[in-house]
C-alpha cells in the first residue's frame, strides 16, 4: 500500500516537472502547448513586441517632406565661427511650408526639381556641405535639382497670389529672374539673409513668405548707395587759386605793392 502511494507522488511530480518545462517552451514560442494525454495544456506566453519604426531625427516619419526638412535644417547650418552659411531655412516649419510648394518625385532621383532630389544630395551634406546643401536647398544651382530661377518661379508663382502676386506666369517671372545677379552666395537665417539688387536677397525674401520684396522693385533688395552718394563735393575758390602760388607768399612782392 505504501509502495503504491509512493509511486503515485514520484509520477505526479514527474507530470509537474514536464508541465513546467512545457510552460516554458511555450512562452518562447509564442503559442499554447497541449499538455500529456489526459492532462490540461499549459498555456504560453505573449510573444515579445517586434521593432517600430522610429519617430525622431533619424527615422522615418513616412513623409518625403516632413523628413526632408528635419534632414536639412538638422545638415545645413550656418557657423559663425568657421565663417560657413550653408543654412537654407530659417526653421524646420519654414521649410515645410516651402516643401509643400515643390514637387514631390520619386525615391532616388538625382535630378530635377523635386524633394527626392533634394534628399538625395542631403546624403552626403555631412561630409561636405558646402558642395550639397545649395542644391538640396528651395532653389536648386548647378542644374542638380532644377535650376535656380526655375526652382524659384515655382514657388513664388504658388506662394504669392492674388494681390500679393508679383507674375502673371512662371514665364515672366523667369524672364525677370535671369537679369538679376547670381553671384551672391545664398543661405538663411533668423538673424537675416542676403542683401543687394540680388537673386540671393530674393529668395532669402521669398523664403520668409514677404511676397512684397521678391519682384524687380523690390524695396529690400536694393544696392547700397556709395558712401559719398547725394553729398556735395565742395568746389574749389577761384579767388584762393588766383593768389595761391604753391602756398608760397613773395613777401618782398608785397611790400612792394604796398608801397606803391
Amino acid at each position: 500500500m505504501k509502495l503504491g502511494r509512493a509511486a503515485g507522488l514520484v509520477t505526479a511530480a514527474c507530470w509537474s516537472v514536464l508541465a513546467s518545462v512545457s510552460s516554458s517552451c511555450g512562452e518562447e514560442n509564442g503559442g499554447a502547448t497541449a499538455g500529456p494525454a489526459g492532462t490540461t495544456g499549459v498555456p504560453g506566453g505573449s510573444g515579445a513586441a517586434g521593432p517600430t519604426a522610429g519617430t525622431g531625427t533619424g527615422g522615418s516619419s513616412g513623409d518625403p517632406r516632413i523628413d526632408y526638412c528635419k534632414e536639412i535644417t538638422s545638415s545645413c547650418i550656418n557657423d559663425e565661427e568657421l565663417g560657413t552659411h550653408d543654412q537654407q531655412y530659417v526653421t524646420e516649419s519654414n521649410c515645410r511650408e516651402i516643401a509643400m510648394l515643390i514637387p514631390e518625385g520619386a525615391p532616388g532621383d538625382s535630378v530635377g526639381n523635386t524633394i527626392q532630389c533634394r534628399r538625395h544630395y542631403l546624403q552626403f551634406a555631412g561630409d561636405d556641405p558646402v558642395l550639397n546643401c545649395r542644391p538640396a536647398g528651395p532653389a536648386s544651382f548647378d542644374g542638380k535639382c532644377g535650376q535656380g530661377c526655375q526652382d524659384f518661379c515655382v514657388i513664388a508663382t504658388k506662394l504669392c497670389t492674388g494681390d500679393k502676386a508679383q507674375w502673371p506666369s512662371e514665364n515672366a517671372c523667369k524672364l525677370d529672374c535671369g537679369k538679376w545677379d547670381q553671384t551672391q552666395p545664398y543661405f538663411a537665417s533668423d538673424m537675416g539673409g542676403p542683401t543687394g539688387d540680388n537673386f540671393a536677397c530674393r529668395l532669402y525674401q521669398l523664403v520668409r513668405g514677404h511676397c512684397g520684396d521678391i519682384g524687380v522693385d523690390s524695396a529690400a533688395c536694393i544696392d547700397p548707395e556709395p558712401p559719398d552718394a547725394g553729398m556735395d563735393v565742395e568746389q574749389p575758390d577761384a579767388s584762393d587759386d588766383a593768389s595761391d602760388d604753391g602756398g608760397i607768399v613773395d613777401s618782398g612782392a608785397q611790400d612792394a605793392d604796398s608801397g606803391g
